[in-house]
């Protein structure tokens, strides 16, 4: 998971802050955020960290460690917790597309949405992960083109009503025979 990660510290977290500030870093609406976004790897000495690592990116618990005991104001503190946010959308990215990379060594990709599969014999994965509830599934089934929807549908086998829409994303399918 840590694989193109900077792990080398180039900036103490006081000029990161600073320097965040100074290229247009405002606390609302999102503005200076693609500077941090394009610098986080300045941070890596702290998000890198075995002990930030077992915050598992709760903030509750993060938020303490990145800030530690250094005497910041309520902006400096903002910034930090912009970091927080972008990087754990930085470790979700990373760890979404090692999971892909997984899918494609098993033999299940992402399909076009092809009249022509209708009928094929499939074996797929829902992976609903980014769901409160979500997970893995394995399934066996046929893929199923609706006329009505102009869409592929993965169905489950013996199922005649439900499917899950193969543009949706979330589906890698692996045909069969």
């Amino acid at each position: 998971m840590t694989q193109g990660f900077n792990k080398h510290k180039t900036m103490n977290k006081k000029t990161f802050i600073k320097t965040a500030i100074k290229n247009g870093y405002t606390g609302n609406e999102c503005k200076g955020w693609d500077w941090i976004r394009n610098n986080l790897s300045e941070l890596d000495y702290i998000f890198q960290a075995e002990k930030y690592k077992e915050c598992k990116g709760m903030k509750y618990k993060c938020m303490p460690f990145l800030v530690e005991d250094d005497d910041l104001s309520q902006s400096e503190t903002r910034v930090l917790e912009t970091a927080w946010y972008l990087n754990n959308n930085r470790v979700h990215e990373q760890e979404k597309k090692e999971k892909i990379a997984k899918f494609n060594l098993e033999g299940f990709f992402i399909i076009e949405n092809d009249k022509a599969l209708h009928g094929r014999k499939i074996e797929f994965i829902l992976d609903t992960t980014d769901e409160l509830f979500g997970g893995l599934t394995k399934l066996k089934g046929k893929l199923y083109w609706s006329e009505t929807d102009n869409a592929l549908m993965a169905m489950k086998t013996r199922s005649k009503r439900r499917g899950y829409w193969i543009d949706n994303g979330n589906i890698y399918i692996k045909l069969l025979n």
